[in-house]
């Protein structure tokens, strides 16, 4: 038997186990449900206009291939999509961090790189086509990782070409075409991380668990960890998965809920100053996106959907 249970990092997965034994796994939608606007029903978004996210374990590029998962490297946030930040990654790169920009340069010609690849992503991006965001998103990475890789470089020489680093130690480069030719420059954006701080514990009746407990095993996804307490697995989620009124939001829903598709809420984690921090819930191994699937039958999809239906309208009736 397989169905669906909505995971508390944002998203729908389908569980799969076999009689007599305890093989499992899990399905990731094509869409994600974040819990946000709780009051007016879970929102289907698959990438909103100004979108937040972190990719896994190292970098993606197509244009600079000597960049490898075996060099030491961390993109600890991302953010695109909007004319505010257009495309900008926070990498943490061989002991440096690295503030990348990709802005449209209304200085240079249409089809200077910038401008020609963040257009080519606005569009994407307008049409919600999922896979021509990711191929252009690639090319966004491949832009700024060259670039950085060459300013490291210079950096390591000691060579004066190496951008300055900010009075905060974090090294805002930007790619930036002047007279035909792609180049790094300097931006003067922000991108505050962690971004959300740990919040007071409004939870009442929710089980507390002190963070200094909690053994981190695995980061599944950005901020979301496989985690062990005593002899327990957990999944737990970070209060810098999502802004602060979405995780109460989302913590206080759940500790009302007892749905066989929704994951069971733990508790929540806080730290020495009594914060709440990150929230426990059920922990279940082998966890697959829907893209890794071979194949899905009819009956499987219809019912898969119908459980997401049932499971979201509960939610909804939980306000």
């Amino acid at each position: 038997m397989r169905s669906l249970q909505f995971y508390t990092y944002g998203c729908w997965r389908a569980s799969s186990c076999e009689r007599y034994t305890s093989r499992s796994f899990q399905l990731q939608f094509t869409f994600l449900i974040y819990a946000v606007g709780w009051g007016s029903g879970p929102k289907f978004i698959s990438f909103p206009i100004s979108h937040t996210r972190r990719r896994e374990n190292g970098f993606r590029s197509s244009l600079c291939s000597s960049l490898s998962d075996s060099v030491p490297e961390q993109l600890l946030l991302s953010r695109y999509g909007d004319d505010g930040s257009d495309f900008q990654h926070l990498v943490d790169y061989r002991g440096y961090r690295y503030h990348l920009a990709l802005l449209f340069n209304n200085d240079a010609e249409p089809d200077a790189f910038e401008n020609a690849t963040l257009m080519k992503l606005y569009r994407a991006m307008a049409r919600k086509d999922d896979d021509e965001i990711n191929r252009v998103l690639g090319e966004c990475e491949g832009l700024l990782y060259c670039l950085m890789k060459a300013d490291y470089n210079a950096r390591s020489k000691r060579s004066t070409t190496a951008i300055s680093p900010s009075s905060t130690g974090v090294i805002k480069l930007r790619a930036l075409t002047v007279n035909g030719v792609l180049q790094s420059s300097t931006h003067d954006l922000v991108l505050n991380y962690p971004p959300n701080p740990p919040v007071d514990n409004t939870f009442p009746g929710v089980p507390v668990f002190r963070s200094s407990d909690i053994e981190q095993l695995h980061e599944h996804t950005m901020h979301v960890f496989k985690v062990r307490h005593k002899k327990y697995l957990y999944c737990l989620k970070s209060v810098h998965r999502s802004a602060n009124k979405s995780f109460i939001r989302e913590v206080s829903t759940l500790k009302t809920c007892s749905h066989s598709n929704i994951v069971g809420l733990i508790g929540v984690t806080v730290n020495l100053a009594g914060k709440v921090d990150g929230m426990l819930t059920d922990w279940i191994e082998n966890a697959r996106r829907v893209s890794e699937m071979d194949r899905a039958s009819i009956y499987e999809a219809a019912k898969w959907f119908d459980q997401i239906k049932n499971a979201v309208n509960y939610l909804h009736e939980k306000g």
